[in-house]
């Protein structure tokens, strides 16, 4: 199947170094989040679309269901490369759940 080899000092620093390297950059390169705004702040920006985002049922521990509904949809929009994010509609579902949507920008 697999063949083991002796670990070699210069293979094995090397790749000590490029992880090292990796997870620095990574860590030093990370993006903020996009920025909660209003509609004049991303007047010259690209429209990157809209995103939605569901609290999921329950009570969430004590925290409010508009808080985990923008979290999750935040996550979609830096994933998508949003730098803003406007928000169109939160609607409640019940008493502990709802739904938001935004749309989201990519600002210079």
């Amino acid at each position: 199947m697999f063949k083991l080899f002796p670990p070699n000092s210069k293979t094995t620093g090397s790749a000590i170094l490029a992880l090292s390297a990796l997870i620095f950059s990574a860590t030093t390169l990370a993006d903020e989040p996009p920025v909660e705004a209003t509609s004049d702040a991303v007047e010259y920006c690209e429209s990157l679309g809209m995103v939605s985002g569901h609290s999921g049922y329950g009570k969430h521990g004590g925290v409010h269901w508009e808080r985990v509904a923008k979290g999750r949809a935040l996550r979609k929009a830096d994933n998508l490369g949003a730098t803003h994010i406007v928000w169109e509609s939160a609607t409640p579902r019940g008493a502990f759940n709802g739904h938001v949507t935004g749309n989201i920008y990519e600002c210079e």
